[in-house]
């Protein structure tokens, strides 16, 4: 996976439609970017609700 479709994800986590391996998959290769200047807060906080929500 490119990280322009793993942003894109990422960005938009609580998307049904998106595999949830794709998810997980996504959510790596943005952890493993050198920096993370186009991810925010608030998408990173969504994320981590997501994850939550589907594994607790």
């Amino acid at each position: 996976m490119n990280i322009g479709k793993a942003a894109a994800i990422f960005k938009d986590i609580h998307n049904e439609e998106t595999e949830v391996e794709d998810k997980i998959t996504a959510i790596q290769e943005v952890i493993d970017m050198a920096t993370h200047n186009g991810i925010t807060k608030k998408d990173m906080l969504e994320v981590l609700r997501w994850l939550i929500e589907e594994y607790i």
